[in-house]
């Protein structure tokens, strides 16, 4: 459910981690050297987060204006598909 303690909890913890990506990614790649950084660990840990949110966007249901709440998920996973999946698949 859009409203769930979960999912608000899911989603602040994503915006955590778009602004810790946003000033972390930058310094890592000027003053970073050698693949076994803390940085790398934290990448890796945030890419499986953002992998783990596709596929929870793929289940949640949302709010429709004209039709409520759409609990069906074919519905749900074809209006995913039709919109911010690509933006996210890229953006992972």
């Amino acid at each position: 459910m859009p409203s769930n303690n979960f999912r608000i909890f899911w989603t602040l913890l994503l915006v955590v981690l778009i602004f810790t990506t946003t000033l972390l990614t930058p310094y890592d790649v000027s003053f970073i050297d050698g693949e076994d950084s803390t940085f790398t660990v934290l990448n890796m840990i945030f890419d499986v987060l953002f992998g783990l949110d596709i596929i929870l966007n793929f289940i949640s249901a949302y709010y429709d204006p004209a039709n409520g709440l759409i609990t069906d998920l074919k519905l749900i996973a074809l209006t995913y598909i039709k919109g911010w999946f690509w933006i996210d698949l890229v953006a992972m």
